[in-house]
């Protein structure tokens, strides 16, 4: 729904044991870079949390052909499957891979 609504998505999946995801969290991934994503490219962040590799999370991982996590996908409306980001992600770059993928 959010896709064909013109959002473009962005869905993570994050834990605490991960220090990559508390970096990502802090520095990139912080309110105020959302909400600048959020009005600047009509994103939704849409993020699990989770403390353990479920079985869903490792279907959702396997998927997307992820081994582990975390794990960021961006979603927009001419790219559906979705497009796997760096695991490590940078403002600057995240917002390049929002521009290049909303052609």
């Amino acid at each position: 729904n959010l896709l064909r609504n013109g959002k473009t998505v962005i869905v993570s999946l994050t834990s605490d044991w991960s220090y990559i995801s508390k970096f990502n969290k802090f520095i990139t991934l912080n309110p105020y870079t959302l909400k600048h994503l959020k009005h600047s490219y009509n994103l939704e962040y849409i993020n699990i949390h989770t403390s353990l590799i479920t079985p869903e999370v490792q279907d959702f991982l396997e998927k997307h052909t992820l081994n582990d996590i975390p794990a960021y996908i961006l979603y927009t409306f001419n790219m559906n499957k979705g497009v796997i980001l760096p695991s490590l992600l940078k403002d600057s770059e995240l917002e390049q891979f929002i521009q290049d993928f909303q052609i």
